[in-house]
């Protein structure tokens, strides 16, 4: 009887300390495992030694002339051209920059030219009597008004000047002046492209609420001494636009003649 209850005993310790090493066996390899590394770790040796040179492999290439895309050899035998491979271009990005590109006129803004002198020459007062009249030239963008009872100055730096010779319109030339360089120009007052009319163009002229339809039909550039250009021609309805030229040095006058249309 002793020996069975013995051996039902030590039956039940197996099982029970099977399913108990099942239980446990796991966590007991993992922690051994960790173990072991972290000796492994603790006994390594990091005192080795670097090498002095480090052997280089040469690029077969490396002393190959480029091919230059478009180069009699870049050519298949039939002649037509190929494009050679991608590793073959040479791209170079130290190209120069462009310095951007300044406006030439800019710094003439403001500044005024001597034509101003040719009315002060010619005995131009506030007192000058002058006609309201507006001109236009469509193809420039041009647009300015004549001005009264101002300095001559004042009168060119803000509009047309009309010169003390000047006839009434319909009965002579009427003269207008024009600052050259003094207004900016973007500005529809700036007389700077002047020179660029062709007999051709049209001009306008309104006067009373009336649009006076002209026609170019002379253009003239004279020296700054010639004052004939300010005598007023009585036989003819013109209108004769005066500004100073060339726009940098002003030492002539350029003279734009237009006439009636129709």
């Amino acid at each position: 009887m002793v020996i069975v209850v013995l051996i039902v005993s030590i039956a039940s310790l197996y099982v029970v300390g099977s399913s108990l090493w099942r239980t446990i066996s796991p966590g007991l390899y993992e922690a051994t495992d960790v173990l072991g590394l972290s000796l492994n770790l603790a006994n390594a040796n990091y005192n080795f030694e670097v090498p002095e040179e480090i052997e280089t492999v040469e690029d077969p290439t490396e002393n190959e002339e480029p091919q230059v895309l478009g180069s009699s050899d870049d050519t298949s035998e039939d002649g037509d051209g190929i494009i050679p491979p991608e590793e073959n271009f040479m791209h170079n990005f130290n190209f120069p920059i462009p310095e951007p590109e300044s406006d030439p006129y800019a710094d003439l803004t403001g500044v005024e030219d001597s034509i101003v002198e040719d009315a002060l020459q010619a005995g131009y007062t506030e007192d000058n009597p002058s006609q309201k009249l507006t001109l236009e030239i469509p193809i420039l963008g041009f647009a300015s008004t004549t001005l009264q009872n101002l300095p001559a100055d004042i009168t060119l730096q803000n509009g047309l000047l009309e010169h003390p010779n000047s006839s009434k319109l319909g009965e002579g030339e009427v003269i207008l002046m024009c600052y050259r360089r003094y207004h900016h120009p973007e500005d529809p007052r700036s007389c700077l492209y002047l020179s660029e009319l062709e007999s051709g163009d049209h001009m306008q002229i309104t006067y009373r609420n009336q649009d006076l339809n002209y026609v170019v039909v002379g253009i003239d550039i004279v020296s700054a001494s010639n004052t004939s250009i300010y005598q007023a021609n009585e036989d003819h309805d013109y209108i004769k636009l005066i500004t100073a030229h060339p726009f940098l040095t002003d030492n002539q006058r350029l003279v734009i003649l237009a006439k009636p249309m129709g």
